[in-house]
């Protein structure tokens, strides 16, 4: 095939002069998966934090000796500055998430590298809250 054939095959084609247009309540109506993601994360966040909040309440409205009392206060102090550690972590990629730099290949691969990471952040966290779980 030369040159001019490819030419007239190129001009032939017309079917990509057409854009499909999309209404303003489709374009709000659709969810993309990194506002789902974030979504997701704000909810563990402040599922987290309530959960803590509880927890403190309940040992401050329970009854019993003060040794104990302060004994599970510290544990779950501890527990809450390992919780901090690793949601700064999880904060630098929730914001990340919104910088509009998000749409070139560079950045959605330093996104992909974030994730593969903060996949990393959660195995150790969790591990970080087994001596926890025993403790109790």
């Amino acid at each position: 095939m030369n040159i001019d054939e490819l030419k007239n095959a190129w001009s032939e084609d017309d079917s990509f002069e057409e854009t499909p247009e999309i209404s303003i309540e489709q374009k709000n109506s659709i969810n993309l998966p990194l506002e789902k993601i974030r979504k997701n994360m704000k909810m563990e966040f402040w599922s987290t934090v309530g959960i803590f909040v509880f927890a403190f309440a309940l040992i401050a409205v329970s009854p019993g000796p003060f040794k104990f009392k302060f004994y599970i206060t510290i544990l779950i102090a501890s527990m809450v500055f390992v919780t901090f550690f690793f949601y700064s972590q999880f904060f630098k990629l929730y914001k990340n998430m919104s910088d509009p730099m998000m749409k070139t290949y560079d950045g959605l691969k330093d996104l992909l590298h974030q994730f593969n990471l903060n996949k990393q952040y959660y195995l150790s966290f969790y591990l970080a809250f087994v001596p926890f779980l025993v403790v109790k």
